[in-house]
């Protein structure tokens, strides 16, 4: 059933929900789970609704497991948290539990993460945070350590520093910082920890806690000091985290008259706060809790989680475990705590519980679960089930067991010592039915189908296809999902840069031939890159002399980055050329690395040090294929720039340059099948440049490295300095344009526009005319033209920079239209007004006058093969508000996964809050080239190429 809950509070209600003022609110909350990408911690601010966003995401690489895990405490400022995640894999070694997990500080405001030199325990309690900026580790040693003691590692998340390691014997547990000293439990007492490591004892328990008749909240330190341990919430109400663990001690006891010694579970809830304010829950709902509610007695846990225990179970009459403290809400009758519910992906698209809980009957035999109190109650081992009641109680001589005698110092149990038996599992079928994904008898599970695997190459025919296995080889699967043995017509090796880089190779039975490898993305520069360095190698095994296409096949999953740079072997023995593309394509697609002049053995080859690798990306190393062309290609083209050259606004983007908002992985570069420079049919050509590369033609090859956003040293590098854009803007993750591979000297035509997004120009100039108050004045004009002024020398830069890298090329730098309609006012709530028209128009003018004077002096006095190309008359009577209209309007968005979306960082400065939008972002389309206008620009090019003689 779909939950109808909103993920946010709606902004129309956040008065009435949340109080007045929560705008100004610095009130926030916090959560963590985790899958098989990391453990991740999320947080969520009153003034934005409480919409959840991922602060951090913590992981290792190298670790092949399902879901990372992890315990997680927050400092008292609420911004920091401190963080102890592993593998979940990590729960079945004690010396990894114990002391095995690593640790870090993240900022939950910024999501910045300092990993923390030490490892520590897996255990509930550790982090523990307490009244300042400070937290403590705690690090155990395991069953098998002939010591028995306990390591406290204390660290100000302020600056992710550690101080000095206390080494205590025995173990303690539930250690939170208190001014200088660190508090803790050790065995029954509480204890404070100096910052020698000397131990002082607070306290000795005298009960079960929350029944001591005193608030946990205040416990007093020695020498009558008051030690606060719960948080107060910012406005004035305590803090809704609330946590309750189970602990599970092991006690001896003798009874009279009986030698051997019994031992018995003592389950407890330890560390409950109490005067919970309503609403506040303290436990996850039914869906939060992995597994542990409806479980049959006698069925395990899930692996490295507690038992559930009933809400209130009796045995031997004494109350073994009590409900939960009043006031604080517990649902079903059986409830755990630990980390998010185990799952895995089935297919894509299908992640499924891995815990499955059991089934019964009926109602009345799952209430039957839990056997009746009096059970284990009778005269064979002294006890009276009349007093077993609301009133009974553990205090001894208090409870139904009559060899408890309130007048001796030792405590007697009623053990019970006989089978007993409440219900028929067998005849009457009165027992849970527990759900097994396999047992003896299930026949092994067959191959799923998901990612299919590419089998026909359905490239041209002619085309050698180096694969990366062994010519014959088959890989593993079954006869329902093969694609046979492999056909390659050459080699593919690879190369370890230390023997430590094969362990983060894997291999998946999918993409082309049912085969590829993929490890993750890493920097050059780091210690983990220069290790675990990995280069594959795709030699094609014949001789060839002629030009060639070289295409690379991308599978469908399981390639990420935005940086995979093949390098190329004409034949010559070097690696003389390269091509950097971006390998997340959502299908199986085979993608052109360029045509080239080959007189050899071809070769190619891919390693995962990229840029901006970090261990989390994948690369992919698939199939390469080598097709033979008649000869060169006629046009040889480049298409760069910003969003006019990448068709933003025409629709049909690429699928890897629109992609994954809001993430590290955001691609909105926005390649349309519909820019102009696919439509452009050149001399010669009988179909355009797009469609004849889309078909792998012989007349053109295109490099189409645009992106919308993109500023002039999104392109190059400029002089006025070259600061990444906030939140990657204009280039994301991708490199350098000019940097991209598809220019060189067998380049014949370079198209683009550039320059217009240089200091938020042309886009702050729409924001401050669509004001309520209107932008015509002489400071407009004067500061906006200053804006052009400045980007000149650095759209110069760029320019010959391109011309060095494509130096027979002809370059065209295209202009910018007039946006709006000259004639037309723009029906509706618009505050652009007609002036205001005009002043835009102006400015559009101004800058293109001054791109072409530059142009034509690179031209004249620099000698660059360069033209200017002016769209503003061709889109005379088609701006926005004209009919037939070519260029868009405000556009509501999202239009797209790699469009503004509301609440992410980056759509801020996409204008969500205008007005005109109810609260949803303006979209990157919003006055750009519609389909209709890129095909006016590409006419406008085939014009002016024929004017300066392009052939």
């Amino acid at each position: 059933m779909k939950d109808l809950r909103p993920s946010v509070v709606p902004a129309g209600s956040r008065s009435a929900v949340l109080g007045d003022g929560y705008e100004d609110s610095a009130d926030r909350i916090w959560t963590s789970s985790g899958d098989g990408t990391g453990f991740h911690v999320l947080t969520a601010v009153a003034k934005d609704g409480y919409r959840w966003k991922t602060a951090a995401t913590l992981s290792e690489p190298g670790f092949d497991t399902d879901t990372w895990i992890g315990n997680v405490c927050v400092t008292a400022s609420g911004k920091r948290a401190a963080v102890a995640y592993a593998p979940r894999t990590f729960t079945n070694k004690s010396e990894m539990m114990t002391r095995g997990a690593f640790t870090a500080v993240v900022d939950l405001t910024s999501g910045k993460v300092t990993k923390l030199p030490f490892p520590a325990t897996l255990g509930y309690f550790s982090p523990g945070c307490g009244t300042g900026e400070d937290a403590v580790f705690s690090q155990f040693t395991d069953d098998d350590s002939e010591r028995n003691e306990t390591r406290l590692i204390r660290v100000d998340s302020a600056r992710g520093a550690a101080g000095k390691t206390l080494t205590l014997n025995g173990q303690v547990t539930s250690a939170v910082p208190v001014g200088r000293d660190i508090v803790a439990a050790r065995g029954s007492s509480l204890a404070r920890v100096d910052a020698d490591g000397s131990v002082h004892t607070i306290g000795e328990t005298v009960a079960v806690p929350g029944e001591d008749g005193r608030d946990a909240a205040d416990h007093h330190a020695a020498g009558g000091r008051g030690t606060r341990l719960h948080r107060q919430h910012r406005r004035g109400r305590e803090h809704p985290r609330r946590q309750v663990e189970r602990h599970v001690q092991r006690r001896d006891a003798r009874q009279r008259g009986q030698p051997e010694v019994h031992r018995e579970l003592d389950v407890r809830p330890v560390g409950v706060q109490r005067r919970i304010p309503s609403p506040v829950r303290g436990v996850p709902e039914r869906r939060q809790v992995g597994g542990g509610l409806d479980q049959q007695p006698g069925q395990p846990a899930v692996e490295g989680q507690p038992h559930p225990v009933p809400g209130e179970l009796r045995a031997q009459g004494r109350l073994l475990a009590r409900r939960a403290p009043a006031g604080l809400a517990v649902p079903g009758e059986g409830h755990r705590l630990g980390g998010p519910p185990i799952s895995a992906m089935f297919a894509p698209g299908d992640m499924q519980a891995g815990y499955r809980a059991a089934w019964w009957n009926s109602d009345t035999l799952r209430t039957g679960a839990k056997p009746a109190e009096d059970l284990f109650c009778d005269s064979s081992n002294n006890c009276n089930p009349g007093k077993i009641g609301e009133n009974d109680s553990n205090d001894q001589g208090k409870g139904a067991c009559e060899l408890d005698d309130p007048s001796s110092s030792i405590r007697l149990y009623c053990w019970w010592n006989k089978d007993v038996k409440w219900k028929d599992c067998d005849d009457g079928a009165q027992c849970g039915n527990p759900v097994h994904r396999f047992d003896d008898t299930y026949p092994e599970q067959p191959d799923g189908n998901a990612y299919p695997p590419r089998c026909q190459a359905e490239i041209p025919s002619g085309t050698y296809i180096v694969d990366n296995l062994p010519d014959g080889t088959r890989p593993a699967g079954s006869d329902l999902r093969t694609c046979g043995n492999v056909s390659s017509a050459g080699s593919f090796t690879f190369d370890f840069d230390t023997p430590s880089g094969k362990m983060d190779l894997h291999q998946i039975g999918a993409a082309y031939g049912n085969h590829f490898w993929f490890s993750h993305t890493r920097k050059a520069s780091d210690s983990d890159g220069a290790r675990l360095k990995t280069t594959g190698t795709w030699s094609l095994g014949y001789e060839m002399t002629q030009w060639v296409r070289i295409m690379v096949h991308l599978p469908d999953h399981g390639a990420h980055t935005q940086q995979a740079r093949y390098e190329i072997d004409t034949g010559n023995g070097t690696f003389s050329r390269n091509r950097t593309i971006g390998q997340k394509r959502g299908t199986n697609e085979w993608v052109s690395l360029g045509a080239y002049n080959v007189n050899g053995k071809p070769r190619v080859r891919l390693s995962n040090t990229t840029l901006d690798g970090t261990g989390s990306e994948d690369i992919a190393w698939d199939a390469v294929a080598f097709q033979p062309l008649l000869g060169k290609p006629k046009h040889m083209v480049a298409v760069l720039g910003d969003s006019y050259s990448s068709g933003e606004g025409a629709g049909d983007y690429s699928f890897e340059s629109d992609k994954d908002h809001g993430t590290s992985e955001w691609n909105g570069c926005r390649r349309s099948d519909n820019a102009w420079g696919r439509k452009l049919v050149l001399p010669g050509m009988t179909e355009s440049v797009g469609a004849d590369t889309d078909g792998w033609g012989y007349d053109a090859e295109l490099g189409f490295a645009a992106c919308s956003g993109a500023m002039t040293k999104n392109v190059a590098t400029v002089p006025s300095g070259n600061v990444p854009q906030k939140h990657k803007e204009g280039q994301f993750n991708e490199v350098l344009q000019v940097d991209s591979g598809v220019l060189s000297s067998d380049t014949t035509l370079v198209m683009l526009t550039l320059g217009g997004n240089d200091e938020g120009g042309f886009a702050g100039a729409m924001m401050e005319c669509s004001n309520i108050t209107s932008c015509v004045s002489d400071s407009f004009m004067a500061d906006k033209k200053a804006i052009v002024d400045r980007m000149i020398p650095d759209l110069r830069a760029v320019l010959e920079k391109i011309a060095a890298k494509a130096d027979k090329a002809q370059i065209v730098l295209m202009g910018y239209p007039e946006l709006l309609s000259r004639s037309v006012k723009c029906a509706g709530s618009w505050y652009i007004d007609m002036p205001e028209v005009e002043a835009l128009a102006e400015l559009v003018n101004y800058a293109d006058a001054e791109q072409k004077k530059m142009v034509d002096d690179l031209r004249a006095n620099s000698g660059l093969k360069i033209e200017y190309a002016d769209p503003v008359n061709a889109f005379v009577g088609h701006g926005g508000c004209d009919d037939p209209e070519w260029i868009n309007k405000i556009v509501v968005g999202p239009a797209g996964d790699g469009d503004f979306h509301d609440g992410d960082p980056a759509a801020e400065p996409a204008s969500c809050l205008w007005g005109l939008t109810g609260g949803r972002c303006i979209s990157r389309e919003s006055f750009h080239p519609k389909n209709a206008g890129t095909t006016g620009y590409a006419d406008v090019m085939k014009k002016r190429l024929g004017e300066i003689g392009y052939t």
